[in-house]
């Protein structure tokens, strides 16, 4: 869900009181928090990008993270990718600077996905490579939301993070017993 709603702590309390054996957590914020938050009923509102909405922004993903590390996930944040129209993609700037910092200080692992996404000369495009390499449609024509194709090609980025981090632990714990 959307971490502007006025319930998103509603979500965030079932996974605080969770017994589900999770190890592996993949969240995607942003696409849909691209407005106003409303801190409490009957407060002023913060408008995007304002330091107050980042503030509140940050504190929100920050709760979420901090909940899947107690309970002992391996968190991966996933960055939104380049976006058609630049005030929307303003606006996505904000959100991933915001992913990026919370990422970092929380130590959770940020998959960035604008250079995945974007055309050679950096901005917007509809249509890339797909995972053989062929131009394939990746985006829909609203400049925002993926095809099937480009969720694969996302998919298959948080994937190969993920098995390189998995490789990497299992190589760690393989080390010969001494004697």
């Amino acid at each position: 869900g959307a971490l502007i709603r006025p319930d998103w702590e509603d979500d965030l309390k079932g996974e605080e009181t969770s017994r589900d054996a999770v190890h592996i957590a993949v969240l995607m914020f942003g696409l849909s928090d691209r407005q106003i938050i409303r801190p409490a009923p009957g407060a002023r509102p913060f408008a995007i990008g304002s330091s107050d909405w980042r503030a509140e922004y940050g504190r929100r993903v920050e709760r979420w993270l901090k909940v899947l590390r107690a309970r002992n996930m391996v968190v991966y944040l996933v960055g939104l990718p380049v976006m058609r129209r630049a005030d929307i993609q303003q606006q996505t700037e904000v959100i991933n600077d915001i992913l990026r910092e919370k990422a970092y200080l929380n130590g959770v692992r940020f998959i960035d996905m604008v250079e995945t996404f974007q055309d050679e000369n950096g901005g917007f495009s509809q249509f890339g490579p797909d995972l053989s390499g062929a131009r394939q449609k990746l985006r829909d024509g609203d400049g925002v939301t993926f095809t099937q194709i480009g969720n694969r090609k996302l998919a298959h980025f948080v994937e190969r993070d993920i098995k390189r981090d998995v490789t990497q632990a299992v190589a760690e714990r393989a080390v010969p017993l001494a004697g």
